[in-house]
């Protein structure tokens, strides 16, 4: 299992857990496991520390603050990280291309005023056309 550790905090639900963790998770909760820590404690894991995420080219392209391992624990939390702008996304609409900051489907089509038809293309795959599909910073969008 790979577990990032970004700003000191293990980030659990951000890890990559092997299929093959399916027999330790279910022995652990027969045992009235209930802690991902306690899956750690049994597991081999390789710590992703700050430096060795942003190691990575395609964290650094997409998430160089490690902004998606912000906890998000209490009200005041919740509420910092709705403040946050959303990230750049591209929107491709009319035979034009935009930069555009949005979260999600509607608010992309809604910045370049275009809206939502039924053929939407996102990163090359066709995908439903709702309106609350969230975008992540890099997302090109097709809107046709």
């Amino acid at each position: 299992m790979a577990l990032p550790v970004a700003r000191g905090h293990r980030q659990p639900l951000a890890a990559a857990y092997r299929v093959g963790l399916a027999g330790s998770v279910a022995a652990l909760l027969a045992e009235g496991g209930r802690t991902p820590g306690e899956l750690f404690a049994r597991s081999r894991v390789t710590v992703l520390d700050d430096a060795a995420l942003r190691g990575d080219p395609a964290v650094t392209r997409l998430d160089p603050g490690l902004e998606s391992l912000t906890n998000v624990n209490t009200p005041a939390e919740y509420a910092a990280a709705r403040a946050r702008p959303p990230g750049h996304v591209v929107v491709e609409s009319a035979g034009a291309r935009h930069t555009v900051r949005a979260a999600t489907l509607a608010q992309a089509a809604d910045a370049v005023g275009a809206r939502l038809g039924t053929s939407i293309v996102l990163n090359g795959e066709r995908v439903a056309p709702d309106p609350h599909l969230p975008l992540v910073v890099g997302d090109t969008v097709a809107l046709r």
